[in-house]
């Protein structure tokens, strides 16, 4: 809380400091200038990181790399979509673990079933 005796207190200036290209702040000598404000471009989401989540329930492995290589891509910060990769990463795990389960299943029932469908179909 400022009061107005205050020697360092904001100025009107200070409202919105993003859209000025200065912050002045007004101290018991004057006006002394801050360094320059300058508003952060836009970041971009990560391409991989976006086609690496799409294609993780799609298919599991390709989404899995497209994760991964975006994951490390946006270590920097320069780009949006860590938190996507690391989505995409565990949703293509996920995926692969229930493609071999579908896929162990089917590969179970026809060990059990067909020879016997053979048998019954031989009497």
């Amino acid at each position: 809380m400022t009061r107005i005796d205050d020697p360092i207190r904001p100025t009107n200036d200070d409202v919105h400091p993003a859209n000025a290209t200065a912050v002045h702040v007004t101290d018991a000598t004057g006006t002394v200038p801050s360094p320059t404000v300058v508003p952060l471009p836009p970041q971009r989401w990560n391409v991989f990181a976006v086609v690496g989540f799409v294609c993780a329930f799609l298919l599991p492995p390709v989404g899995f790399a497209c994760s991964i290589v975006a994951f490390v891509q946006t270590k920097d910060g320069r780009a949006c979509g860590r938190a996507l990769a690391a989505a995409g990463i565990v949703v293509a795990v996920l995926m692969a673990l229930v493609w071999f389960a579908v896929i162990g299943y089917l590969v179970w029932f026809a060990a059990m079933f067909v020879p016997y469908g053979a048998f019954l179909r031989a009497q």
